[in-house]
């Protein structure tokens, strides 16, 4: 959010399940005041929004209530995402229910409500366990393969379209809360972790390329393909 309103976006819509707690409120409030390359102060709308975006009708509503209130939309970030790890034997469909809604089903809703819109950018933020797999993951693997599948479906539609199999990112996100044995494992393959200032320059750098899909990830070659 910081970061689209010093690049100029105007009004900057944040959907969540949750509504922001205390500390998340404090913060958005001091990203909206911000100051430009001159010191003058910009004011940014950032409004936060609380919306299931696994939710159909709940989606419908939300870009009713967009089109009514607020500025035309630009472009949509797809960043939701949950876990539910545990090994595939140990696995149930409801677990994979739970961990393909947000970030599949989401996903598809967002494509289905946006796609006669003259959108500047479409981004779904995939992870690399798509890629690569990932021990325990299956569940959230496989929905990310099919925001992966759904990005190049938009792109065979001629819409804006790129997905990003990012790697885990140290200061925010789901690896943000990893403990120490789960970063030490990925380490030990050769997967380093990435700060926000990296990923924020890796996806400028992608918004700027004809990408369709692309990969963000510190990686020791010589030790991951050891292991392969």
């Amino acid at each position: 959010a910081q970061w689209l309103s010093r690049k100029g976006a105007g009004e900057v819509l944040l959907v969540s399940r949750r509504a922001p707690s205390a500390e998340v409120a404090a913060q958005l409030q001091q990203w909206r005041t911000l100051s430009d390359a001159e010191g003058a102060t910009v004011e940014t709308p950032i409004v936060a929004l609380s919306v299931d975006i696994a939710d159909e009708q709940a989606v419908s509503q939300l870009f009713t209530d967009i089109e009514d209130d607020h500025m035309p939309l630009g472009g949509i970030i797809h960043a939701a995402g949950l876990l539910a790890d545990n090994m595939l034997l140990k696995q149930d469909p409801a677990a994979y229910a739970r961990v393909m809604a947000p970030k599949a089903v989401g996903a598809y809703l967002l494509h289905q409500a946006s796609r006669e819109l003259p959108l500047d950018f479409f981004i779904g933020f995939s992870s690399i366990s798509s890629l690569f797999g990932s021990p325990g993951q299956s569940n959230y693997a496989a929905a990310n393969a099919v925001l992966d599948g759904l990005i190049h479906h938009r792109a065979q539609l001629a819409l804006p379209a790129i997905s990003i199999n990012w790697g885990p990112w140290l200061e925010a996100g789901m690896a943000a809360r990893m403990n120490a044995s789960e970063r030490a494992r990925f380490a030990a393959q050769g997967i380093g972790m990435l700060s926000s200032d990296h990923g924020l320059a890796a996806l400028e750098h992608i918004l700027q390329c004809d990408a369709t899909q692309r990969a963000v990830v510190p990686v020791d070659w010589n030790r991951f393909l050891r292991l392969l």
